[in-house]
């Protein structure tokens, strides 16, 4: 999947804001939302 299919999905779904998760380097599972117009900054 390339970016442009990314970004036509969020368009086409609607998707407002994605969730990331992700283990630290000890291995606890941590999580960031960030809304969908910071995406490119991300």
């Amino acid at each position: 999947m390339t970016i442009d299919n990314i970004f036509r999905r969020i368009e086409k779904e609607k998707i407002r804001f994605i969730d990331l998760w992700f283990s630290d380097i000890l291995g606890s599972v941590k999580n960031e939302t960030i809304p969908v117009r910071n995406l490119k900054k991300a």
